[in-house]
């Protein structure tokens, strides 16, 4: 018999990164294995085409009501199901209303966390102020479902506190997707490179004074994929390139070097050092802070280098990587191999997989 899986989760499918990266690229794999799976998103597109622009606070009002009818209409038919996989909360506001009824009905939880969102954390660029937000919710899931996944040691240890069935998987990439083909760089100037989102773009100021400083003694050239422009005008050699999910992979396999700023503030404890992750795939080498799961993606001096977040640290390093073509071909292709072994999904499936240890195999 074929087990029903309803995914909830906050973005519509395709949409944010974190889904994508986390289990939305999971669910042909399970349904390929008999599995049937449902995704429902809390927002609409409309609203979250508007979610991080300023202004059309109505609209943004009424697109968390239409959020929490549906989410209502869903439970009606929830019986239906085999297991609820919840990806950090079924409503991005509020106290754990729906999860309580799912629990209530004795429905399996599966519950994925890849933050520290248990943590109280200031959002000014959402719909939903901290004010809104219910991190002791977190811990309430945590407690009562059937297993947890984690995406880091980190949280993988603060979860063991309320539950005994706790898995560590990776968010990872799809092989097929990000592919490299023996990545070797004709950029006559290296070209440093950094990609993320308006929430991680203020993590670049760490590294701001240092690039300029390199600057004056090495030539390389700066590209930032986002979706806002973080203005490094100061340098020669910035270019910014606007976030497109068609040509993301194309953009990114353009860089030498590959950057992961990272401030050191608790929340970071439970990233899992993603654009790391993404730069070695791509057999890009990559330096980043030493915060979090850093050293675990990055393996310093095999795959890149991992540096404290001084200016000394970081210049010092980077003009390695800029000045040693051969060294960057070294430890990019190292970083392929890393992260085939452990943050892709052929690594990463039949853990996956065995979350649902009722369904088909």
């Amino acid at each position: 018999m074929r087990s029903k899986i309803l995914i909830l989760c906050t973005h519509p499918k395709g949409s944010a990164p974190s889904q994508r990266f986390r289990f939305e690229q999971y669910i042909s794999i399970l349904k390929d294995r008999g599995f049937e799976v449902i995704q429902e998103s809390f927002l609409d597109r409309k609203t979250h085409k508007i979610l991080y622009s300023p202004g059309h606070s109505i609209k943004k009002f009424f697109g968390v009501l239409r959020g929490f009818f549906h989410r209502a209409k869903l439970i009606v038919h929830i019986r239906n199901y085999d297991y609820v996989f919840i990806h950090l909360e079924a409503c991005p506001v509020g106290p754990p209303i729906f999860e309580s009824i799912i629990l209530g009905l004795n429905i399996p939880i599966i519950y994925d966390i890849d933050d520290a969102i248990f943590m109280k954390r200031m959002s000014n660029n959402s719909i939903w102020s901290s004010s809104l937000k219910w991190p002791s919710k977190v811990k309430f899931i945590t407690k009562h479902a059937l297993k947890v996944i984690a995406v880091n040691d980190y949280l993988y240890g603060w979860a063991c506190r309320f539950n005994d069935s706790v898995t560590v998987i990776p968010t990872t990439i799809d092989p097929q997707i990000h592919k490299s083909e023996n990545k070797i760089s004709l950029n006559p100037i290296p070209i440093i490179g950094w990609t993320g989102t308006h929430t991680t773009v203020p993590y670049l100021d760490i590294v701001r004074l240092c690039l300029q400083e390199i600057q004056k003694t090495h030539k390389f050239i700066f590209h930032v994929i986002c979706n806002i422009d973080p203005r490094f005008d100061e340098l020669s050699g910035y270019r910014f390139i606007k976030w497109n999910k068609v040509t993301e992979i194309k953009d990114l396999s353009r860089f030498d070097i590959g950057i992961m700023p990272v401030p050191e503030i608790p929340w970071a404890k439970g990233k899992v050092g993603f654009k790391a992750i993404q730069y070695g795939a791509l057999g890009i080498p990559s330096v980043v802070s030493n915060v979090g799961s850093s050293s675990d993606v990055v393996r310093n001096g095999i795959t890149g280098y991992v540096v404290e977040n001084n200016a000394n640290e970081w210049c010092k390093y980077l003009i390695k990587l800029i000045e040693n073509k051969e060294l960057r071909e070294k430890f990019g292709k190292a970083a392929l191999g890393r992260i085939l072994e452990r943050y892709s999904t052929d690594a990463q499936s039949k853990n996956y997989i065995n979350l649902f240890s009722n369904g088909v195999e």
